[in-house]
């Protein structure tokens, strides 16, 4: 059986994991250090594009777009709250953007 639908992840699942978005970064911490040094072992430190499928509130996001300065990442979500979310958080970033999508 399938735990969400898109229709929880626009409404309320989404709001709650956007409105605990701060927890949910804490949580999963060790995890996402983990995930991020994989990636950025192998994301070569010149141009290129990234996505970020299921970026939630963008921390792998940022994290790519903060350690390769020259990538441009796009983080997509279901949600438009946990992408409002990564947006505010990524706002200072001009190699980052976030997108709506399934």
């Amino acid at each position: 059986p399938i735990m969400t639908t898109t229709a929880d992840w626009t409404g309320r699942v989404g709001q709650t994991w956007a409105a605990e978005w701060h927890r949910t970064d804490r949580s999963l911490a060790d995890l996402g250090r983990h995930l991020d040094t994989a990636i950025l072992t192998v994301a070569p430190d010149r141009p290129i594009r990234a996505i970020d499928i299921g970026c939630g509130a963008g921390a792998t996001s940022l994290a790519l777009a903060t350690s390769r300065p020259h990538a441009q990442v796009i983080g997509v979500d279901l949600s438009p709250e946990l992408l409002a979310v990564a947006a505010r958080r990524g706002a200072t970033l001009p190699n980052v953007t976030v997108r709506e999508g399934d």
